[in-house]
């Protein structure tokens, strides 16, 4: 069985609000495409000053909240180590979720 076809975007170098902004317009546009994945790139946090994953657990955070909701994501899980969430997307015209 083939797996769906999936979109990705990096978001490395990205401040916060630029990667919320360019998240934002990516998930418009797997919308637009039909598309039910979109692996986001973050990054593991370590090429920072204090080596914290800031970029990643914001990004998760947003994925959680309202905004998101309304954009159709239906959840999300870290891969690649842990420096990608991959998310999981509602196609236009899917019936909602309980």
């Amino acid at each position: 069985m083939d797996s769906p076809p999936t979109a990705r975007i990096d978001l490395h170098g990205c401040s916060r609000p630029e990667a919320v902004r360019r998240l934002t317009r990516e998930l418009h546009a797997c919308r637009v495409r039909r598309l039910s994945a979109l692996l986001v790139i973050t990054g593991q946090g370590h090429g920072n000053r204090d080596r914290e994953p800031v970029l990643r657990d914001h990004i998760e955070a947003w994925l959680r909240g309202p905004d998101a909701r309304g954009l159709g994501i239906l959840g999300f899980e870290r891969t690649h180590r842990g420096g990608a969430l991959a998310v999981r997307l509602a196609r236009p015209g899917d019936a909602p979720s309980g």
